[in-house]
């Protein structure tokens, strides 16, 4: 109430802890609250977000149009693609950290069917037809803490160079991961069922595998070390890293990692190989996610 002096307490288990405290009032109920007041999302060129909204779930109630949970508080856009393509839905938090998730739907408000594969992503890639209406929700699972973000629609880019075994990329052998790492991005890559599954961290890697290759050639020494790390993107924290000996179609297996490096990434450490000789490295991420990651040969 206006006028009335509160008292907060906070308490730790430990000494001498330092924090920060703020009060502030929620914002106001937001006028995208229902999908009847959904927002126009302007389409963006790339996954920049250059024409990307900011929105907040702070204030706002669970929508009966909406299918993502039960009590969700959801937010609403509407967006209308340029072309008929598949195209990227991204949602950066921009404050906040309950989790956040975008949905796609067809139809009109009242009537409205998703699209989109699930509702526990904040990433969605889904097929448009140009000039139709489709309509996104934005939602969170924690509908009294105040979630900020941005959304942003854009063409999903086509399919990365090293996206089959045949068009892997070489990996030049350094002296340590950080002088000799390049940048990888599975966002758009496809699994050709025509190559082996994979034999870990493979949680639905038949249906939903996007998978990228690279080659290695084995030094004098017979021994190199592969090696995946983030790249910050919020989207890919957990991969999967397969090497091979053989040829493109006629592959054996050398040895599969998935949590051996740093956080959820890789680290495989190969010897007594024969040096001269080509490594095949196949990377994907955990339970078809995909994105920008550091990947190194040393």
């Amino acid at each position: 109430n206006g006028g009335e002096t509160y008292f907060v307490s906070i308490s730790s288990p430990e000494p001498n802890t330092e924090f920060s405290l703020c009060v502030y009032k929620f914002p106001e109920v937001p006028v995208n609250d229902e999908s009847t007041g959904a927002i126009l999302l302007t389409e963006s060129t790339d996954d920049t977000c250059n024409n990307g909204l900011d929105g907040y779930t702070a204030s706002a109630t669970h929508s009966v149009d909406v299918d993502c949970g039960t009590d969700f508080a959801d937010v609403w856009y509407k967006f209308v693609p340029d072309q008929t393509a598949n195209y990227t839905f991204r949602r950066t938090l921009v404050n906040g950290s309950a989790p956040t998730y975008v949905a796609v739907y067809t139809g009109t408000p009242g009537n409205l069917t998703r699209i989109s594969e699930n509702c526990t992503s904040y990433l969605q890639r889904v097929d448009l037809t140009a000039g139709e209406t489709y309509y996104v929700s934005v939602s969170s699972s924690g509908s009294s803490i105040a979630i900020y973000f941005t959304i942003c629609a854009y063409p999903s880019p086509p399919a990365p160079a090293n996206d089959e075994c045949s068009g892997g990329f070489d990996l030049a052998v350094g002296t340590d991961f950080e002088s000799s790492f390049i940048i990888g991005n599975s966002t758009s890559s496809t699994r050709n069922p025509a190559d082996p599954l994979v034999i870990c961290d493979a949680l639905e890697f038949a249906d939903k595998g996007k998978d990228v290759w690279y080659t290695v050639t084995v030094p004098a020494s017979g021994r190199v070390k592969i090696e995946t790390r983030t790249n910050g993107d919020p989207y890919l924290t957990d991969m999967g890293l397969q090497t091979y000996s053989g040829i493109c179609g006629s592959l054996t297996t050398i040895y599969c990692d998935s949590d051996s490096g740093e956080g959820f990434f890789n680290l495989i450490e190969l010897d007594n190989l024969e040096p001269e000789t080509e490594v095949l490295v196949r990377a994907w991420g955990w339970a078809g996610d995909y994105g920008y990651f550091k990947i190194a040969a040393y």
